[in-house]
């Protein structure tokens, strides 16, 4: 009788560590693994799509800026890399993360650079949450600018204005904890 009782508590000691490494592992390492077997599941097999199985891929969400006027692009510059520095250092354990890609629609009435989207983050409160202390300016000189402490935001565009690119990415690398504008 007693060899069965040490049986029943070393089963019950196995279930209980089995569950314990399952939940460890499920929120771990292989929540992404669940998260591939689910989508697969509803993508390939019954043919359906579910908005958290939405892959950024690449080239993160792909956004339309449907505007020539200069100073609303970069306004949408600096949301979108808001959003992508406050989304992306929280959530992700990817060393890059795409967050948007934007696609300027129609050519910009005049050049934009760093400083016309840091001018924008100061006026509207945004260096609070994406701070860039750093700018270039259209001629690709470094220059201090009174928006936050840190540098968090690295502007590399071809060119260092945008004129007449048709795409620009904002990533977050997070070697560096800085979104990347090209």
């Amino acid at each position: 009788m007693k060899g069965l009782e040490l049986e029943t508590i070393v089963g019950i000691i196995i279930a209980l560590v089995s569950i314990t490494l399952l939940i460890i592992f499920a929120s771990g390492p292989l929540s992404d693994l669940g998260k591939n077997v689910y989508c697969f599941f509803y993508e390939k097999v019954l043919h359906e799509t579910r908005k958290e199985c939405k892959d950024i891929g690449v080239i993160g969400e792909f956004v339309k800026i449907n505007t020539t006027r200069s100073e609303e692009i970069a306004r949408s510059i600096a949301a979108y890399s808001i959003l992508c520095y406050n989304k992306a250092k929280f959530e992700s354990k990817l060393q890059t993360i795409p967050c948007y890609t934007l696609e300027i629609e129609k050519p910009p009435i005049g050049a934009i650079a760093e400083i016309d989207v840091a001018e924008i983050m100061k006026k509207e409160d945004g260096c609070d949450l994406l701070e860039n202390s750093i700018v270039k300016d259209r001629n690709g000189v470094e220059n201090p600018f009174d928006c936050g402490d840190e540098d968090n935001l690295i502007w590399n565009v071809s060119g260092n204005v945008i004129l007449d690119q048709k795409i620009v990415l904002i990533k977050y690398d997070r070697t560096l904890n800085k979104i990347i504008v090209s």
